[in-house]
């Protein structure tokens, strides 16, 4: 082999991380973990995380959360987190609420946030602190995130602090994720809180998202919602 190749490039590196990643061999598994545990080079080290969405086994599972806890760059952190949610191992479910609770990077905790929603209802473990990101945390593309992640969990835990994020959020966006939320839990109490949305929220967008959460729940059954959209129909029609 020839000897220069002690002389790549960083970018080299991130290159061939991401490209042993898309082949997907198992042989290259282990030298994209040490990549990530150990490589000086922060890209890099972010390629490896995004590299091993393909590999699911528990060594792999395992380096990535320890990144997702311990590695110094927001940008690992956020690929780890990413990638967690992709790879859908149920293990890391409580790493990512960890750092979505505690993550000094806005961006790692909405990727934390994100993450969670892919794993459906198999992360009902987090909906708490996916409540407590919902209310309380101060960048809105969390809040969005968190709103979104419940809305994909399905649990009806959560009907209340979506509706008042619906309702009081300063945040368009988030309104919307929240909106968006409702539609997708079987709970009458998301009923209310969307018509209320519909009629009176000064968003047109909100607007439009609560329209539609509420043809969700009619699609699905939810006679209370079919009742409720006769209902503004024919009102505002006298």
């Amino acid at each position: 082999m020839n000897g220069n190749i002690s002389n790549i490039s960083e970018e080299a590196r991130e290159r061939v991380a991401l490209a042993l990643g898309r082949i997907g061999n198992s042989k290259a598994m282990d030298a994209l973990i040490n990549t990530l545990i150990n490589d000086r080079n922060p890209a890099v080290r972010e390629a490896a995380a995004r590299a091993l969405i393909k590999f699911g086994s528990s060594a792999a599972v395992d380096a990535l959360t320890a990144a997702l806890s311990c590695d110094d760059n927001e940008h690992v952190r956020d690929a780890a987190a990413d990638t967690l949610g992709r790879i859908g191992d149920r293990r890391a479910v409580h790493m990512l609420s960890v750092a979505l609770a505690r993550d000094i990077s806005e961006y790692v905790r909405a990727s934390a946030a994100e993450a969670l929603g892919r794993f459906g209802d198999s992360a009902r473990a987090a909906v708490e602190a996916l409540i407590d990101a919902l209310k309380d945390d101060e960048s809105a593309l969390v809040r969005e995130m968190a709103a979104q992640a419940l809305g994909r969990i399905g649990d009806s835990a959560a009907t209340g602090a979506l509706a008042d994020a619906l309702a009081h959020d300063r945040s368009e966006f988030v309104r919307v994720r929240a909106a968006t939320a409702l539609g997708q839990l079987s709970d009458g109490a998301a009923v209310e809180a969307l018509i209320g949305a519909l009629v009176s929220d000064r968003s047109a967008s909100v607007r439009e998202a609560a329209a539609e959460a509420l043809e969700e729940l009619g699609r699905r059954g939810d006679s209370s919602a079919v009742a409720a959209l006769i209902d503004v129909l024919l009102v505002n029609a006298a």
